[in-house]
């Protein structure tokens, strides 16, 4: 496991010049948190129950790896912003959780998070180079029969999907 910080990562994909020493870095710092922000931003049968856009929060003004608490440190428990997965949270808690998490972020993991939630975050790679990279990861086909499956994997880690009719 890397000894990085997911926005020390985020930054070596973004620096690198080739598909192959992004595919590389993704590769030796391979962990949880990495491939529930790469889920997260890619993997469409994800559906977050977070608005879209960034949310009212105070920004952290420590130094970067200064938070109260990191992306790799907070994985496990992102099911919750998933509605299928937490359906009997209240919106307005979960909302007020995820504003918690991002407040005790330093900067640079919260702009991560958020950019991810939105599907918005630039690692410089293509879906099917992640897909190269951890398959099985991304669950966003639609089936041959005409249905959709909705991903009730977690963020981070592994469960079921269901499968629904003509929803699209």
């Amino acid at each position: 496991m890397s000894s990085l910080s997911i926005a020390e990562i985020v930054g070596k994909l973004k620096s690198a010049k080739t598909k192959t020493e992004r595919i590389e870095i993704l590769k030796q710092n391979d962990c949880a948190a990495l491939r529930g922000i790469i889920r997260m931003n890619f993997d469409e049968s994800l559906v977050l129950a977070l608005p879209n856009g960034r949310p009212p929060f105070k920004q952290a003004t420590v130094p970067d790896g200064f938070g109260k608490t990191t992306l790799k440190a907070s994985a496990k428990g992102w099911y919750i912003f998933i509605e299928s997965l937490s359906p009997n949270l209240k919106q307005s808690k979960r909302e007020s959780i995820f504003i918690q998490l991002l407040e005790s972020l330093d900067k640079s993991e919260s702009e991560i998070l958020v950019q991810a939630k939105d599907r918005k975050l630039d690692l410089g790679l293509t879906k099917k180079a992640i897909i190269e990279v951890f398959p099985g990861l991304i669950k966003s086909e639609g089936s041959k029969d005409g249905s959709k499956k909705e991903s009730t994997k977690g963020v981070t880690g592994t469960s079921t999907t269901s499968t629904t009719k003509g929803a699209s």
